[in-house]
This record gives structure tokens, sequence and C-alpha cells, in this order.
């Protein structure tokens, strides 16, 4: 399956085709699917799956703008992956294994950058998405405060820019007013 995951991300990078195809098949629903059933497990059990389902998201949300606007509009993808962040930010700050914490740190890096993808168009013109907005601003806060985790450039990195298409008030929980 893993394999088939990075195949599927080198012919999402390479081929436009398949860019344009893939929202017409199941794939992006299954991939929907698993962050979902993910987000209703309690604790967050590291595979490998995880890190090539998040950099998919990525990748669609990056290369094709009408998936990410369904995405976001009909899947409300953004909703899910702010959860997943708040998982992925306990597993960053409080596993012990350098190892997994180092994989948890690249997953999260690569959930920051397909939220990013999300709302670089965004506004804040519904009190819904004012509170995701919120919800992702405390998010980053604890993330940038998770302590020594390896990657913590990349990681910052892919904070700050998120944190650049966020509305300034929307960031209380990192810069109160």
């Amino acid at each position: 399956i893993i394999e088939a995951l990075k195949l599927l991300c080198n012919l999402i990078y390479n081929a436009p085709l398949i860019q344009l195809q893939l929202p017409k098949t199941e794939c992006l629903k299954n991939l929907v699917k698993r962050i979902k059933d993910q987000n209703s497990k309690s604790s967050l059990k590291y595979n490998a799956g995880l890190l090539f389902d998040t950099r998919i998201l990525f990748l669609v949300t990056a290369l094709n703008s009408t998936t990410r606007n369904s995405l976001k509009d009909d899947v409300q993808i953004d909703v899910e992956l702010i959860n997943f962040l708040d998982k992925l930010s306990h597993e960053v700050k409080t596993e012990k294994n350098d190892e997994l914490r180092e994989k948890f740190v690249e997953v999260t890096c690569e959930v920051l950058k397909a939220v990013f993808n999300l709302y670089i168009d965004s506004d804040d013109s519904t009190d819904e998405l004012k509170g995701r907005h919120e919800k992702l601003a405390d998010i980053l806060y604890k993330l940038l405060r998770a302590g020594e985790v390896s990657k913590k450039d990349d990681l910052h990195s892919h904070i700050a820019n998120l944190l650049t298409v966020l509305p300034s008030n929307c960031l209380a929980p990192i810069a109160p007013q």
C-alpha cells in the first residue's frame, strides 16, 4: 500500500491529467475517510500511510484549485485537518520516542502545507470560519511551544507560512491584542 501511495504522489506531481482526473475517482473520498477515521480514534498511531495520505492532500491542494475548493467547501477537509493537527500537536509534544516524534513532525509539516493551500485565498467572513482560524492559531501556538523536536526549522517555517494567511483578528492565542 505504501508503494502505491508513493506512486500516486509521483503521478499527481508529474501528470496534469492525473490532477484533473483524480477528483472524479473515489481516491480523495477514501483519503478523507481515512483522515476522519484517525480523528475519531482516541489516540493517534503512526503508520507510513499517514505521511503519504497527507502528502497527497498537500499535492492536490497545491496543484489544482478546483479540487482545493471542492475539498474545502464540499467536504470541509479544513475542519478535519485542523482536528488532525490538534492530535498531531499532542503527539509531537508528548511522544518519548525520538524517531516516532520525528515521524509525527514530518506528517505535521505535510498537514500544515495542505492547510496553507486551503486558506491561501480565504477570508474570515463567517463566524464559523473565524472559529476555525482561531482554533488553528491555538494549535499553531502549541506546536511552536512543542520543545525540542527534529526538523524544528521546517516545522516553524510551515507554521510561519500558515500564519501569514490567517486573518490578524484570529491570532489572539499567539499575539493577544
